[in-house]
């Protein structure tokens, strides 16, 4: 028996998930030019960080006859389900990503502008209303009030953005195709951005559990499936260098 096995990269950019309508096309046809060219094989979808969110976007939108047919599983790496306070992080002050060259607030406008990072705020369905995100003597911000945040810091329009992506995979439906969950722990994250005084200071970030990017509890998003589908299996504490 003769066999055949493809990988393929599909990689997207920093837009709204919404406007990837040629995006998703592309993939859906990808997908099936794959399952064609491999003797009507299903693939499977590895996708890393927000890679694993907008993979879950593209799937809810598919027949469960087209993923039963073309998908054979979805393998998540750090998928970000639920967002993560790093978000509010880079929009305050910028990242750099660790690097020494370039300084994060040289960075911060052009990564204001992504809506993408505003898709990455976290979710009032994983940070509870009463849990506070950025705390300030002169405000403090939790999922329920994040508009204030962006406002306070000048830039209203990072509320805006907010508004247009927050509902997109807000409810995390199941994907409807078996799940691999990867994703690391145990390395400090960003759980709290604490201000002297806001916005003119630079803020502290608490650490709390996470990947180091990704907050523990957005990792486990994943996991919320297992009682509405089957297949679903989690492979914790594994490190992005590992993984790769």
């Amino acid at each position: 028996m003769e066999e055949f096995f493809f990988t393929k990269r599909h990689p997207w950019f920093f837009h709204q998930t919404d406007e990837h309508g040629k995006y998703f096309s592309d993939l859906k046809r990808l997908i099936e030019q794959t399952y064609s060219s491999n003797g009507d094989t299903p693939v499977i979808l590895v996708c890393h960080s927000m890679g694993s969110p907008m993979a879950l976007y593209f799937l809810n939108r598919q027949t469960q006859a087209w993923k039963d047919k073309h998908v054979a599983a979805m393998i998540t790496m750090a998928g970000v389900w639920g967002g993560t306070v790093r978000a509010l992080k880079v929009f305050a002050v910028g990242d750099n990503l660790g690097s020494w060259i370039v300084s994060e607030r040289s960075l911060m406008v052009e990564q204001r502008s992504n809506p993408s990072l505003a898709w990455l705020a976290p979710s009032d369905k994983f940070w509870p209303k009463d849990e506070v995100l950025v705390s300030s003597p002169e405000l403090n911000v939790t999922s329920a009030n994040l508009s204030a945040f962006y406002v306070g810091l000048g830039h209203p329009e990072g509320a805006e953005m907010r508004k247009d992506v927050e509902g997109l995979i807000r409810e995390l439906t199941p994907p409807g195709v078996p799940v691999f969950c990867l994703h690391g722990s145990n390395v400090p994250t960003t759980e709290r951005l604490v201000y002297p005084h806001f916005p003119a200071s630079t803020p502290v970030a608490k650490k709390g559990d996470g990947d180091g990017t990704v907050n523990i509890r957005s990792l486990l998003g994943c996991t919320r499936w297992a009682d509405q589908q089957k297949q679903v299996w989690a492979v914790p504490n594994l490190s992005e260098q590992i993984t790769f």
